[in-house]
């Protein structure tokens, strides 16, 4: 159902983006299509492709799982490199501490953003989690949350979240306007 659930998003005027499956660290099986740090770069290549077809009007990239492929200079410089020829950004799950997306992303000029909250927590506190995301954001400016839509709860939890992000200042924002204040500067 994805072609469909793109034109969803695309018609609700959000952003995008192709969430695509990377290499992990370890047996975990990150899905049909995923990307692999033995692939060539023409594999890599002709993967996103298909997986971006899949999505039709992606603005952006964001990993499932990749570990291990976040990890991998060689990788990340290939796959930010295509994005980059495709007109498109990666915002980095942070499956890994061992990333160099970041470090890449700055050296190739690819516009990039880094997950700083996962709103899935594992025991369950989402409101947490976003909690945590607000304060972050508060700090620093910009906290970009990752939350998957089969969480149970999270569409309403956000929902319920605006009136307390408005008063303290903080607001939704596309992630596509996040990059685009970057000005092609990767930010962490």
């Amino acid at each position: 159902n994805s072609a469909a659930a793109a034109r969803r998003v695309r018609e609700a005027g959000k952003d995008l983006l192709l969430h695509l499956p990377l290499e992990p660290e370890g047996e975990e099986d990150p899905g049909p299509g995923a990307l692999l740090t033995s692939h060539s770069a023409a594999d890599i290549e002709r993967l996103l492709d298909a997986a971006l077809a899949s999505v039709p009007g992606a603005v952006g990239v964001n990993n499932h799982m990749g570990s291990k492929a976040t990890a991998d200079r060689a990788f990340m410089d290939v796959l930010l490199d295509a994005l980059d020829r495709r007109g498109l950004f990666f915002v980095d799950s942070r499956t890994t501490a061992q990333t160099v997306a970041g470090t890449e992303a700055e050296r190739l000029g690819v516009p990039y953003l880094s997950r700083k909250v996962f709103l899935d927590a594992v025991d369950g506190d989402i409101e947490g989690s976003l909690a945590q995301a607000m304060e972050v954001a508060e700090r620093t400016g910009v906290a970009v949350a990752i939350g998957h839509v089969q969480t149970d709860g999270l569409a309403a939890i956000l929902r319920r979240a605006t009136d307390r992000m408005g008063r303290s200042g903080v607001r939704p924002a596309k992630i596509s306007a996040l990059i685009a204040g970057r000005e092609g500067r990767a930010a962490e």
